[in-house]
């Protein structure tokens, strides 16, 4: 249903798509040779490998990571060895928080806001086909 209100919405407002700063200046730099890489790339790249490792720290080396592991393997024996589920469970709440990281990383490379974003990305087709059954 919030897809249908989106499309309509997005069509009835002529799809007017704003412009956003762009953060980053464009300035290139050569890697290995001759490659050349933008510094909006290696940002990306840096950042993400930065919030890949701070995740693996968290979930491998903390308590809070053990419990998440323990909840995610079987709810009902975490709650018998004393673990408040609840908490765990909304701490899971870490993965949207890994993705408005990367949205904002994508929101200060692409200077656009589009309502559709990443609706039509191939990972997005992959889901809809297993949600509705066609593997």
């Amino acid at each position: 249903m919030s897809l249908l209100i989106e499309i309509s919405l997005s069509r009835s407002l002529a799809r007017r798509r704003e412009l956003s700063r762009n953060l980053l200046r464009e300035q290139s730099y050569t890697l290995f040779g001759n490659a050349r890489s933008p510094k909006s790339q290696i940002l990306i790249f840096a950042v993400s490998v930065l919030l890949m490792i701070l995740l693996q720290w968290v979930i491998f080396k903390t308590k809070v990571g053990t419990a998440m592991r323990a909840v995610s393997f079987n709810l009902n024996s975490a709650k018998l060895m004393g673990i408040n589920t609840d908490f765990i469970i909304s701490s899971l709440s870490a993965g949207s928080a890994l993705a408005a990281a990367a949205g904002g990383i994508d929101g200060s490379i692409q200077p656009q806001i589009d309502p559709l974003d990443g609706l039509y990305s191939p990972a997005s087709k992959r889901l809809w086909r297993r949600a509705w059954g066609n593997w």
